[in-house]
Order: C-alpha cells, then structure tokens, then sequence
C-alpha cells in the first residue's frame, strides 16, 4: 500500500462550541472540502450517519459514499463506497484555548494503490496543498458566521434601543 497522511492545524479567535457546530454540520463540508463537488446527507441520525460526494482528484472525477461520526471533539468520516471504499478517511478535533478562541486539527488518511508509488510525492504535495486552502475557507466561513451573529446582535441591541428610547419620549 500507499499511505499517505496529512495533517494541518490552526488557531481561530471562535469559539470552540461554534466551532464545533459549523464542522459537524455535514451539510456544510462541500463549502470548505475543496475536493469536493457536492455532498448528499443519505441517512442521519443524531450522532452518526452517510452521506454520497461526488468530487476530483487531481481533476480525476470520482464519486464515494461516507459514513460519518460525531463526537465531542469534532467529527471522523470515512470512504465506504468509491475508488478508496475503506481506505481514505479523516476528520477534524477542536480544543479550546480559551472563551473566545480554539485550535482546530485536520486529519486525512489515504492508502493508495501500490502501483501509485512512484506518485507518492505528488500526492503529497497535492493534498497538503488542498489541506491548508480547506482550513482557510474553514477560517473565511467562522469569521464571516462571527461577523454576522455580531451585526445581529447589534442590530437587535440597536432596535431595542430604539424601541426603549421612543417609548421614553412618549
């Protein structure tokens, strides 16, 4: 076998419980999985489920059926209907840093076709490469979900304000 594994980390100024929310709601995993097209929940229940991607590969097209698992850190998932059925799978774990900040760990595995050796390096490369662009959307996303709880919260903060000022002046 080929094995390659990567992983990548990053601090983020959310919260852990936020965090969590984002990533382990499945349906958002094709906005920041850049190898992937779509994403289909098939079945679900509250912590485990499947769900069907279509996606590339070094612009190789490619469909798979997952199955997934929630836990308290985050969330594992794995290929078991696809080119690699039981041999890619990965997921992510958050830990807390502090009220307001966490750091974020992402883990892909892959076993590979022996006869892929000599490729080992490119698809090395090639999955570090999609890893770090993955945690930055994953970064972009949060910060654009923090930003837009924060104008809500204002805006609601801003309209009541204003609703206890007319009432005031009347």
């Amino acid at each position: 076998m080929n094995k390659i594994i990567v992983t990548g980390k990053m601090n983020v100024d959310v919260s852990s419980a936020m965090v969590l929310s984002f990533l382990q709601n499945i349906k958002n995993i094709d906005r920041y999985e850049p190898k992937l097209i779509s994403a289909e929940i098939i079945e679900a229940q509250p912590d485990k489920g499947f769900y069907k991607a279509k996606g590339t590969f070094l612009n190789f097209r490619w469909r798979g059926k997952f199955t997934y698992e929630l836990n308290y850190q985050g969330f594992h998932s794995r290929m078991v209907g696809g080119p690699l059925s039981n041999k890619m799978q990965g997921g992510f774990a958050v830990y807390a840093i502090s009220e307001n900040s966490c750091c974020v760990i992402h883990y892909e595995e892959y076993q590979f076709p022996r006869w892929t050796i000599l490729l080992k390096p490119l698809f090395r490369y090639y999955l570090k490469k999609l890893m770090i662009q993955e945690l930055k959307t994953i970064q972009d996303l949060l910060q654009e979900k923090l930003i837009s709880k924060k104008a809500i919260k204002n805006n609601n903060h801003e309209n009541i304000s204003a609703v206890v000022k007319f009432l005031t002046t009347y």
